[in-house]
């Protein structure tokens, strides 16, 4: 069985001496009794993990990472 969920999650992005929540669309996707979460924008693939809540939070810190990096590439 195969199925995909949407799920739109918040993280924080700080910008200067603000904080600023940023929400980002993520498809979690159920394959052969495993999980994997995808985000179009930023680009971000998890491996597939054994439970639901592992590949929610692996992409959301996937995500992060991504934001993190492409704020401070704007910087530079």
């Amino acid at each position: 069985m195969e199925f995909r969920m949407n799920v739109t999650v918040e993280v924080n992005r700080q910008e200067d001496a603000i904080t600023v929540k940023v929400p980002v669309p993520l498809q979690i996707v159920y394959q052969s009794g495993r999980w994997q979460a995808q985000s179009a924008d930023p680009p971000v693939a998890t491996d597939f993990v054994e439970s639901l809540e592992e590949a929610l939070v692996g992409g959301v810190k996937e995500v992060m990472a991504e934001i993190q990096a492409g704020a401070v590439a704007r910087v530079d």
